[in-house]
């Protein structure tokens, strides 16, 4: 019996040896606890003593009242004024910059009724000065145009909206049917007056986007 149970026990120091020659040296560090807690006295926060309920003094009553909801009432209450893109010269664009602006150009001036719908694709590495083409671009069409990107940071990086809050769209499976109702009417709203649609980073679009924003 005595060997059966010495022969369990080096198989388990065998198997934990093994576990650790099979990881990664984080892996290892990340099982090592300090068994104390490092209460700091310059830093009262950094004791294990601290109240922290002595933070909700900072703020009134009202504003305590507010949090739960505060970023919602920001977005509500957000500014709808018209996005103001920087000063371009548009002298400055390259021969291709100057190409594809002036094509929006002359589109933009043709009648409505014999207009059809442009469509550009616009190319270019990091650094080419995409957000300089589009600064451009919107400060001709002004109100006209709406620029949109597919990620939040895109968005905010050309002081625009994410293509999906701008018309809606479906996020993964949270909703597969057309808009309807107030949520319809509020979009077409919306889309009065807008002509041009620009789309930053297009290429991470699927498929199945690109299909509802073609609807």
């Amino acid at each position: 019996m005595q060997n059966v149970l010495d022969n369990i026990e080096l198989s388990i120091e065998e198997l934990t040896e093994n576990d650790h020659q099979s990881q990664e040296e984080w892996m290892m560090l990340s099982q090592f606890h300090s068994c104390g807690v490092n209460c700091n006295a310059k830093n009262p926060k950094g004791s294990c003593n601290y109240n922290w309920h002595l933070d909700c003094t900072k703020y009134s009553e009202q504003d305590l009242g507010e949090m739960p909801n505060w970023v919602k009432t920001k977005k509500d209450n957000a500014s709808a004024e018209i996005r103001k893109g920087e000063q371009i010269d548009i002298n400055s664009f390259s021969e291709k910059q100057k190409l594809v602006y002036d094509i929006i150009v002359y589109h933009s001036k043709l009648p409505t009724e014999s207009k059809s719908p442009l469509l550009i694709i616009i190319i270019g590495e990091a650094g080419t000065d995409k957000s300089y083409l589009i600064n451009g671009i919107f400060n001709y069409l002004k109100n006209k145009c709406v620029i949109t990107a597919t990620t939040g940071k895109a968005a905010f990086n050309i002081s625009g909206v994410t293509i999906h809050s701008f018309l809606k769209l479906p996020i993964g499976s949270l909703r597969q049917n057309d808009l309807s109702g107030q949520s319809l009417l509020n979009l077409q709203e919306q889309l009065l007056g807008i002509d041009y649609l620009l789309i930053d980073e297009y290429s991470m679009l699927g498929q199945t986007t690109m299909g509802w924003i073609d609807r």
